[in-house]
């Protein structure tokens, strides 16, 4: 035993002659190389088939959507719609003709020879009633006529007693149509400067019996019979 071991020490640095090492390395690599396919085929066992392989043909697209692409939403329910299927919807753009957004300019001041005051102020009322910024008035004025009427109605008016009104520079008629609503009123009569702006308040009144209008300056014009109460608001 120990000749058997001296003698492998004193041979330790003996060269291995070439081949010898070379059977040996190849041997080796033989040897990894016969594992290294192994392991891939065991891995290939193993994996699941990839998608990609099912689209070769252009003929299971769809099954392999249906297969690998989970439902979503209302789609889950067995009801036979697939939104994946379906054609991109294609939305077609209007045309659109550059009328429809031209803006509608005013009514330039319009005189008209039934003014009752001949001015610029006269004629810009008339084009207001021709393009409907007649309703102007009664935004910018409802709310202090609001105050003043029912002054009126609590502290002036009889409570038994029918009354008559004027309602100076009436406009379209608005204060007018407001006073003839209370249940004593027996008539009231709405004056205007401009003739198409009184033209527009008979136009808006055709139906009350209680109103009438007149062309006319209220710093003039004088009523057929007195009556009991009389509007300025719009003077």
């Amino acid at each position: 035993m120990a000749e058997a071991v001296k003698s492998a020490v004193d041979n330790i640095d003996v060269a291995i002659p070439v081949h010898q090492e070379v059977t040996s390395v190849l041997s080796m690599d033989v040897e990894d190389e016969q594992l290294s396919l192994v392991t891939l085929e065991l891995l290939k066992a193993s994996a699941p088939a990839p998608v990609a392989s099912s689209l070769e043909k252009k003929d299971d697209f769809e099954s392999v959507v249906h297969d690998y692409v989970p439902m979503q939403g209302k789609s889950r329910r067995q009801s036979g719609f697939d939104r994946r299927k379906q054609a991109p919807a294609r939305v077609t753009k209007e045309s659109r003709s550059l009328d429809s957004y031209r803006e509608v300019l005013p009514q330039a001041p319009v005189p008209d020879k039934r003014d009752a005051i001949k001015n610029q102020a006269v004629s810009l009322y008339n084009s207001w009633a021709m393009d409907g910024r007649d309703v102007v008035m009664e935004v910018t004025h409802a709310t202090a006529f609001e105050e003043m009427w029912d002054h009126v109605k609590e502290e002036k008016l009889h409570p038994k007693r029918e009354f008559t009104a004027i309602d100076g520079g009436c406009g379209n008629g608005w204060a007018t149509r407001k006073m003839a609503e209370h249940p004593l009123c027996k008539a009231v009569v709405g004056v205007d400067a401009a003739a198409r702006m009184v033209d527009r308040a008979q136009s808006l009144s055709e139906d009350d019996i209680k109103v009438s209008y007149n062309v006319g300056d209220v710093g003039t014009w004088i009523p057929k019979e007195e009556v009991d109460l009389v509007n300025l608001c719009e003077t």
